[in-house]
């Protein structure tokens, strides 16, 4: 997966695009504020895969599951600021590395949508 962008703004927003090997697609979710935890979802031209569960105080960190119907997991995920991690790959390799390098960010500007 390759992220062109991927924000989580003060409002607790979450924005973001990019492409993998299934096609391009679009991150759009919400982080709340109180109990830091968020659901998203993350849509290609024919169908959208959910993902929620909990985001660190910074904004800099999601963890959870996804699935293809929300509320129902498939997979645990990990994303941050340098990339997508996912848990598989963290626990079989001994080094911090994401599986691809990206431009994501967090973020507390206003930019509108």
């Amino acid at each position: 997966m390759r992220l062109e962008t991927f924000k989580i703004k003060s409002s607790g927003k979450i924005k973001g695009k990019g492409e993998d090997d299934a096609g391009e697609f679009k991150f759009k979710g919400k982080v709340n504020l109180e109990d830091h935890t968020f659901a998203m979802e993350k849509k290609y031209p024919t169908y959208t895969i959910h993902y929620f569960g909990e985001c660190n105080e910074q904004k800099t960190q999601l963890t959870g599951h996804w699935g293809m119907a929300h509320g129902e997991p498939n997979d645990e995920f990990k994303l941050t600021q340098e990339g997508w991690v996912e848990e598989e790959e963290k626990s079989s390799s001994s080094s911090s590395s994401s599986s691809s390098s990206s431009s994501s960010s967090s973020s507390s500007d206003s930019e509108s949508d």
